[in-house]
């Protein structure tokens, strides 16, 4: 699998610190107004590989919480990320690059390649707006 860069795995460490266990979450505005606040939640492990971590934007359309988007990372045991699925609700796009299967972790190698990419030019972002340093 491939791994998000090593700026967005920082900025990724930052999001996460403190959410030790499932249903952990915390909410980063600070630039209220100006960009969307950023929601990370633990939701879970996947098999014995690591923890699973929710990171998303959302905007509420016609009251129901909007995700653009969200995306959801493993943290391996060797402290890298790898994005697993992506969901953007404007587009009704949703994928999922690595699943488990019985005992077995599947992986959609070009589709989790993709979302790595884009996902270490979006924490990168993500950084820079909130001033996450």
């Amino acid at each position: 699998m491939k791994r998000v860069s090593k700026a967005a795995a920082l900025v990724l460490d930052r999001l996460t610190y403190r959410l030790d266990a499932d249903g952990q979450a915390t909410r980063i505005d600070n630039a209220p107004g100006t960009f969307m606040r950023v929601c990370v939640e633990r939701i879970g492990l996947l098999a014995d590989l690591g923890p699973l971590f929710s990171v998303a934007h959302y905007y509420e359309q016609m009251g129901d919480a909007m995700a653009d988007p969200e995306m959801i990372f493993l943290r391996g045991a060797e402290g890298s990320y790898y994005p697993t699925y992506f969901r953007q609700d404007s587009l009704g796009y949703e994928r999922e690059s690595v699943r488990m299967d019985g005992e077995s972790v599947l992986v959609n190698a070009r589709v989790q390649a993709d979302q790595a990419v884009f996902a270490s030019g979006w924490l990168v972002n993500i950084s820079q707006q909130q001033g996450i340093t």
